[in-house]
């Protein structure tokens, strides 16, 4: 059993929630997670679309408003109603641009902004009167149509485990993949590398599981840039989907099965145990990861004591451990 060194993802993250006192109002909404304990773990390349673009410290408040002539909403003053659609579109296309020079893996959005929220920002009507439909913030938008791949998630949301689990769980991910790639690979780096991940793959469903396992069993018949872009796609979108409850016992089960002969009663006992209390919500993942890798290099079984899925991310996070 190995102890895996973690690269320092590169995340663009909104100033606000580092404690930068930027927000309309001269303040911050400092988030502990994202600025004390991920803020270590990665580099952070930090952004405030409204105070970059010319807005000022502090600054009215704004809002979508929706418009029938345009495909996206102006941005207005709520009190004044004076539009700066134009001027935060344009920076916002200039930004994201710049940003290729940082080689982000991902990005912290602050939510319900309309500059900055990824998703569900309010739209407003002309009269005041909330929309039926939501939308996402000027620049929030402009980010992820120009960087599709890209690992976003919102601040807020950080407060929610299970999100923030698979946030960093990808994050680690993305730079892990990004890094293979632009190594000199062989054909037995993309093997070593695809079968660490295969089980945090497989507990994302099938599908990506068996197009990435189609691909590098044909690698030699695909040109090199073309498997790279190819995989690191079909890698990060798999990787999207939440894993749930009865693929992650699966993907455990699966992995003992390739051992499961050679438990002792007692191992075997506890294992089945370990299962059955992480089925019924009492033991967390990383619990049972941590019997699973002790079980599987025990035994000889370094692939399994390697996986990904056992091993998602640096100590100080803490992942998958909480009840599932």
């Amino acid at each position: 059993m190995t102890t895996t060194p973690f690269p320092k993802p590169r995340v663009g993250v909104s100033a606000c929630a580092l404690g930068q006192q930027v927000r309309f109002d001269g303040g911050h909404k400092r988030s502990h997670f994202v600025d004390a304990v991920l803020g270590p773990l990665v580099e952070y390349h930090a952004v405030c679309p409204e105070e970059e673009a010319g807005l000022g410290v502090p600054r009215p408040t704004m809002r979508l408003v929706h418009d029938p002539e345009r495909e996206s909403p102006l941005v207005l003053e709520t009190r004044s109603g004076k539009d700066h659609t134009a001027l935060l579109e344009d920076w916002s296309e200039q930004r994201t641009k710049d940003l290729a020079a940082q080689d982000l893996d991902g990005f912290l959005l602050t939510a319900k902004s309309p500059s900055c929220g990824m998703e569900r920002v309010k739209i407003y009507r002309d009269n005041g009167m909330p929309h039926t439909h939501s939308g996402s913030g000027v620049f929030a938008a402009a980010l992820m149509e120009r960087y599709p791949l890209l690992v976003v998630e919102e601040v807020q949301r950080m407060n929610d485990l299970p999100l923030r689990d698979n946030f960093c769980f990808r994050l680690f991910a993305a730079r892990r993949v990004k890094d293979m790639f632009r190594s000199e690979w062989t054909r037995g780096d993309v093997v070593n590398f695809h079968t660490r991940e295969k089980m945090a793959l497989l507990t994302r469903g099938r599908v990506g599981y068996r197009k990435l396992g189609s691909m590098v069993a044909r690698i030699h018949e695909i040109p090199r840039e073309e498997f790279a872009t190819e995989y690191t796609a079909i890698f990060l979108d798999t990787l999207r989907l939440l894993p749930t409850r009865g693929r992650l016992i699966d993907a455990v089960q699966h992995m003992v099965g390739h051992f499961k002969e050679d438990l002792d009663p007692r191992e075997r006992s506890e294992f089945l145990e370990a299962v059955q209390e992480f089925h019924a919500g009492r033991l967390a993942l990383a619990g049972i990861g941590r019997l699973l890798r002790v079980l599987a290099a025990r035994h000889g079984r370094e692939w399994v004591a390697d996986q990904s899925l056992l091993d998602p991310g640096p100590k100080e996070l803490t992942l998958y451990g909480s009840a599932f």
